[in-house]
C-alpha cells in the first residue's frame, strides 16, 4: 500500500474523491518531539506507595517497605511530528506508572503507543498498540491493530493560513526556537490595536505555534493546514488525571526538540517502518519484585 501515492493521476479526469493536489509547501522538512512530565510530588508518590499496598493486600502478598521509584527520566506523554512536503506523520507514547501484580505488585511504567501517518489528499492511516487499561485490567497480550481512512469526497482544501502578526509577543523555547500563543493571536485578531500578554492563557486550554510557521500548509489528508505546535498548556487539571502522575496545576507538553532541513526518511512515513514502533514492549520495571 502506497501512502505517498497522489490522489489522482496526471491527465485523469478528477473526480470529488480525486481532486488534484495542491501546490505543495516547499518549507524544509520539520521535526517536533514533545513530551509530558511526570509529577514529582510527595504527594504523587504516596498515591504510589497506597497503590502497592492495595496491589499487595489484593493478591494475598504480606505488607513490604515501599522504595519509591525514580522518576526523573519518566515522561507521560512522549510525541514526535514529522513534517515533509505533502506527507505528515504523529507518533505517540502514553505511559502510566501503576503495580504488576504478576510480577509481586513491582512499579512498572505502561505504556501504550499510536501512530497516524498522512498524504494530502491521500488516506489516513492509524497504527495502535494495546491499550494500558486492557494490559492492565483485562490481562490481554500485547499486540498491534491497524485501520486506514479513505480520503474525503470532498478533495482537498486550498485555503491558507496567514503567518503570525510580527506584533504578537513571542516566547523563547529551549535550542533557540520561538512560539506564539493561540490565545494571542486571538486577541489580536478581535482587537487589532490590543496588546496580547505575554504567555499561555490562565484559563483555558492554550497551544504555542512555530513563530515563522504557525501552519504547515496542506499536509493533512484532507488538504487542510495542520498547525505546527511546539508547546501547549492547560489549567488545574481534575483530580483523576492528578492521579495518574499528572502535575497538580498544569497539563503541558513541553518542547524538547525541533529540527528543520534535515531529511527525514521516507519509511517513517510507511506502515511498514511504523510497525517497529508499536511492536516495542509495553512494559518497564521500576523496581525489583518482592516475595
Amino acid at each position: 500500500m502506497s501512502l505517498l501515492a497522489a490522489c489522482s493521476d496526471a491527465g485523469s479526469p478528477a473526480t470529488p474523491a480525486q481532486r488534484p493536489v495542491p501546490a505543495q509547501d516547499e518549507s524544509p522538512p520539520l521535526r517536533i518531539v514533545r513530551f509530558s512530565p511526570i509529577s514529582q510530588s510527595a504527594e504523587y508518590i504516596v498515591q504510589l506507595e497506597g497503590l502497592v499496598a492495595g496491589c499487595r493486600l489484593q493478591h494475598g502478598l504480606p505488607p513490604a517497605a515501599f522504595t519509591p521509584p525514580s522518576l526523573a527520566d519518566i515522561h507521560l506523554l512522549e510525541e514526535e511530528e514529522l513534517f515533509d512536503g505533502p506527507r505528515h506523520a504523529v507518533y505517540n507514547m502514553i505511559a502510566r506508572v501503576a503495580p504488576d501484580a504478576a510480577r509481586g505488585c513491582e512499579l512498572a511504567l505502561w505504556m501504550e503507543r499510536s501512530v497516524s501517518i498522512e498524504t494530502s489528499c491521500g488516506p489516513r492511516l492509524h497504527g495502535t498498540s494495546t491499550p494500558i487499561r486492557e494490559l492492565l485490567f483485562d490481562h490481554r497480550p500485547a499486540s498491534v491493530h491497524w485501520e486506514q481512512d479513505p480520503p474525503p469526497e470532498g478533495g482537498c482544501d486550498t485555503r491558507q493560513t496567514p503567518e503570525a502578526s510580527e506584533s504578537v509577543p513571542r516566547e523563547q523555547l529551549p535550542g533557540g526556537a520561538s512560539c506564539v500563543w493561540s490565545s494571542a493571536l486571538t486577541a489580536l485578531a478581535v482587537n487589532s490595536s490590543a496588546a496580547p500578554a505575554p504567555g499561555p492563557s490562565p484559563d483555558a486550554t492554550d497551544v504555542c505555534f512555530h513563530a515563522r510557521r504557525p501552519v504547515h500548509r496542506y499536509s493533512d489528508a484532507s488538504g487542510m493546514p495542520i498547525p505546527v505546535v511546539l508547546r501547549s498548556h492547560a489549567p488545574r487539571t481534575k483530580p483523576a488525571l492528578q492521579a495518574l502522575g499528572l502535575p497538580r496545576d498544569a497539563m503541558a507538553q513541553e518542547l524538547a526538540s525541533l529540527t528543520e532541513g534535515v531529511p527525514i526518511a521516507p519509511a517513517r512515513f510507511t506502515q511498514a517502518g511504523a510497525q517497529s514502533f508499536l511492536n516495542q514492549p509495553p512494559r518497564r520495571s521500576l523496581g525489583p519484585a518482592r516475595p
